[in-house]
């Protein structure tokens, strides 16, 4: 897909979409390393990155702009707001937190029980290949969830989102 065409119309410069990220969704997780530079290249062995959008929860991305359409401030500012609770966590936390939120974006449910999230534990286990517990920081994450309010618990091993 060109993101060129999805956030702005060249011919016109109209602005399509524009995204705010809050700092606090920014962990090393999403950074990935690119190739150095050939040795021939003017700033040879110079090595950038890339910054991995996909892996930003929905939750992280903030349009101002979506569809042409100005997004309403308070909603901007409420959305902003509840996640706030991010900053206060420790970079290696907050991935964490982070990947179980992008998790249960996924399983596309309102209400969802762990037994769901678990069916996530290789895809995280591959993310965070030193954690052998991977189970048990999971209900971590979802505690965390639930006592910031984004989530509920309903009923036993049961989760809604609020």
């Amino acid at each position: 897909k060109n993101l060129r065409n999805f956030y702005y119309q060249k011919e016109n410069f109209e602005v399509q979409n524009l995204l705010l990220i809050p700092k606090h969704y920014f962990t090393t997780y999403l950074i990935e390393k690119r190739a150095p530079l050939s040795a021939t290249a003017r700033r040879a062995g110079w090595v950038g990155c890339n910054i991995n959008l996909a892996s930003i929860p929905n939750s992280g991305r903030l349009y101002l702009i979506k569809n042409k359409k100005l997004a309403k401030k308070q909603m901007i500012v409420r959305n902003f707001n509840q996640m706030l609770f991010l900053r206060q966590q420790r970079t290696k936390m907050r991935g964490w937190t982070l990947d179980v939120l992008k998790c249960i974006e996924l399983l596309a449910k309102n209400s969802f029980s762990l037994k769901d999230l678990y069916l996530f534990e290789p895809v995280l286990a591959k993310k965070h290949p030193r954690n052998h517990y991977i189970q048990a920081k999971i209900r971590q994450q979802i505690q965390i969830l639930r006592d910031n309010n984004y989530l509920k618990f309903s009923d036993k091993g049961v989760y809604q989102l609020i």
